[in-house]
């Protein structure tokens, strides 16, 4: 929904084009710092489904882009959440959802027969987008070269079926499609030790 400036004021509620309801709480007029001389207008929403408050453009709020960071919108219970791009987010996004997707959704009957979870913390992208570079081999994965690298779960953890930060780590493809989760992290690296010799 698209609206005028003049029905923006403290107490209106907003629908954004994706549906997400909020209340104008306040509205502030900013400064610009050079180069961009002049004022702009925002406003603080409350969403309406979550406790969360948002300083948004007003010009964003009257043309319907402003969203909900924490509206559930992937696999019934991933949300982004707010967090600040990176040159991975795209790709890392990528691997959340089907994360996500495999382990709540009846996308993969496998994940779902042996109760495979992510972890609550998971399910906020803003909080796998800062967990990420912490995992073992993040740096391989994020070459994105010859060697294709898979998010796994089962090698460091002996099989706790949840995805999380205490249980992940990048592997090699071939190693987690021939044997990962069948060995524990400490026989991995010496067999890529040996491997090198």
């Amino acid at each position: 929904m698209k609206y005028k400036r003049e029905e923006v004021f403290i107490g209106s509620e907003i629908v954004s084009n994706g549906g997400d309801v909020m209340t104008v709480i306040d509205t502030n007029v900013i400064e610009r710092k050079l180069p961009a001389k002049g004022t702009y207008k925002m406003a603080l929403v409350q969403f309406k489904d979550t406790p969360h408050t948002k300083w948004v453009y007003l010009d964003n709020l009257c043309a319907g882009k402003v969203k909900n960071p924490y509206r559930i919108t992937r696999a019934g219970v991933g949300y982004l959440g707010e967090f600040t791009k990176t040159p991975y987010s795209a790709r890392a996004r990528e691997l959340w959802s089907n994360m996500l997707a495999r382990c709540h959704t009846d996308r993969d009957k496998g994940y779902l027969k042996w109760g495979t979870e992510v972890d609550v913390r998971w399910h906020s992208f803003a909080n796998f987008l800062e967990d990420l570079p912490k995992l073992i081999n993040f740096d391989k994965w994020l070459e994105n070269g010859k060697v294709k690298y898979n998010l796994d779960k089962d090698l460091k953890s002996g099989k706790q079926n949840i995805y999380s930060l205490n249980t992940c780590m990048f592997l090699d493809e071939h190693t987690n499609k021939s044997d990962g989760g069948k060995c524990k992290v400490k026989d991995y690296y010496k067999n890529k030790v040996m491997a090198k010799d």
